[in-house]
């Protein structure tokens, strides 16, 4: 059986149910999209969320474990999506859009956090995330966003920035979290 680790809850949870499913048929299973993916998100009331990247635009798919349904209910405007955390029926992910200057050849990467709601799927906010900020998590109606040196955290419109944690010396803040 295809099964994931619920952190919410604990214990495994079964996303396909099929102990003799090989999750590579669409026509049979499912949830054979969901192999491809590198981000999962299961909600509070029964959903599964899970994107595929590393094409064109990534999608965000979500799978209806009682009913087993799977359907694409965004697609977002890079290649790479992550899941922040769900909270109240609405599904926070960050969108993760790089941008290389053709001349001088350096990225710029500029992240978004988006508001899905389980209930419609409809996108209910999308917000810039401060520049240097990448989000951690979303718990208790707070934003945990790190940069190299600090672990930051804000309201939900990243207002009132306050730091949780600062980091001095060679390394960084992402090579040790």
């Amino acid at each position: 059986a295809y099964v994931y680790t619920d952190l919410t809850q604990g214990g495994m949870e079964y996303v396909c149910p099929d102990p003799l499913c090989s999750h590579d048929d669409p026509s049979v299973c499912p949830f054979t999209a969901a192999r491809q993916s590198a981000s999962f998100c299961p909600t509070e009331d029964g959903f599964f969320y899970f994107a595929i990247f590393g094409t064109a635009n990534a999608k965000v798919f979500k799978a209806d474990l009682s009913k087993g349904t799977v359907k694409a209910v965004y697609e977002v405007k890079s290649t790479t999506v992550g899941f922040c955390g769900t909270e109240n029926g609405i599904v926070y992910l960050e969108d993760n859009e790089t941008v290389t200057d053709k001349n001088t050849k350096t990225t710029q990467t500029t992240f978004t956090l988006l508001a899905l709601d389980v209930k419609t799927d409809e996108i209910l906010f999308e917000r810039k995330v401060p520049d240097g900020n990448c989000i951690t998590c979303i718990r208790d109606g707070k934003i945990l966003c790190h940069t190299p040196r600090e672990l930051l955290e804000y309201d939900m419109t990243f207002g009132n920035p306050k730091t949780l944690f600062s980091f001095e010396g060679t390394g960084g803040f992402g090579e040790w979290y």
